[in-house]
């Protein structure tokens, strides 16, 4: 789930997105988390309009449990 965007400005609508609920985002999203390395996906339709290449990196804390994505 997005809880997080910066500039929040123009992106309001990608705010509370479930990944799992976006079968044209979610293969990239599990895959960056699976395999702990960086994504390159798209172009992909965005929630708050236009189109975009996104770059999925995923987080994870010092004891290895994940924390989320960095998009």
């Amino acid at each position: 789930v997005i809880r997080y965007v910066y500039p929040v400005e123009g992106n309001e609508a990608a705010l509370g997105l479930r990944y799992e609920d976006r079968p044209d985002q979610w293969p990239a999203v599990s895959k960056a988390m699976e395999t702990r390395e960086t994504v390159l996906s798209g172009p992909v339709d965005l929630i708050q309009g236009g189109r975009a290449l996104i770059n999925r990196t995923p987080i994870f804390e010092a004891d290895g449990r994940y924390w989320g994505i960095l998009s």
